[in-house]
């Protein structure tokens, strides 16, 4: 693809009438809040299939593949030190939960 009238067809085909510099998006792609004695980290995935979808914990990060795609999500300090309990894909967001290593609620004290 060579020249500015190439660059302006694929520039038609993809924004169309729309404005390029436009905010096309108004939702948080990631989102964490606590939840039944744990956390729950939300990420929108709106064409993701459960079939391509592939999530695992390494170290401090989230892997989460979808098809030939992956991207590493950095976990938020207060997530590291949690265990990944489960993971599920419902309409167009992965919602993975974490919880306390020994089942504990997040944040019980012991004696």
């Amino acid at each position: 693809m060579v020249g500015l009238s190439r660059l302006d067809e694929v520039a038609t085909e993809v924004y169309g009438d729309r404005d390029p510099a436009a905010v096309l998006a108004t939702t948080t792609p990631i989102r964490v809040s606590k939840e039944r004695g744990g956390y729950a980290l939300r990420l929108d995935l709106p064409f993701a299939e459960r079939a391509d979808l592939d999530v695992m914990r390494k170290g401090d990060e989230l892997l989460v593949k979808v098809g030939q795609y992956k991207r590493n999500v950095l976990l938020p300090q207060a997530l590291r030190a949690l265990e990944v309990v489960a993971a599920n894909l419902r309409g167009g967001t992965l919602v993975v939960r974490f919880a306390a290593p020994d089942g504990a609620p997040v944040g019980a004290r012991g004696a």
